[in-house]
């Protein structure tokens, strides 16, 4: 993972983040989404970035502003799964369907000793 320096969500106006984010870009720690539940149908087809607050994700489909979702994401490296539960905090509804979600429930410290 490279982490970005400033980099902002486009038509998203000032940065509003908490934590900083890093870029997944497949490299030796890569995150990988492997269920996702939200809105029937609609499944994550990729990692953008990931922060101790939140992540981006790129869907198969639309996915609603204030609905709660629940993750099991895998952090390369580890053997298991970290368990999340989540809110949408906005969506891109055209293609390509990407959502920022901000993490209500999750293992803080298992997720903070990956980012490093």
């Amino acid at each position: 993972m490279s982490k970005p320096e400033g980099e902002r969500m486009p038509g998203h106006g000032g940065e509003r983040r908490r934590h900083e984010r890093c870029v997944v870009d497949g490299g030796e720690r890569p995150v990988e989404v492997v269920t996702y539940a939200g809105t029937p149908g609609v499944r994550c087809t990729g990692v953008r970035d990931i922060g101790l607050g939140g992540m981006r994700l790129t869907l198969s489909g639309p996915e609603r502003p204030g609905a709660r979702v629940t993750l099991s994401v895998a952090l390369g490296g580890e053997d298991e799964q970290v368990e999340v539960v989540a809110q949408v905090v906005w969506a891109r509804r055209a293609a390509p369907h990407e959502v920022g979600i901000r993490f209500l429930e999750v293992d803080a410290s298992r997720l903070a000793s990956h980012l490093r």
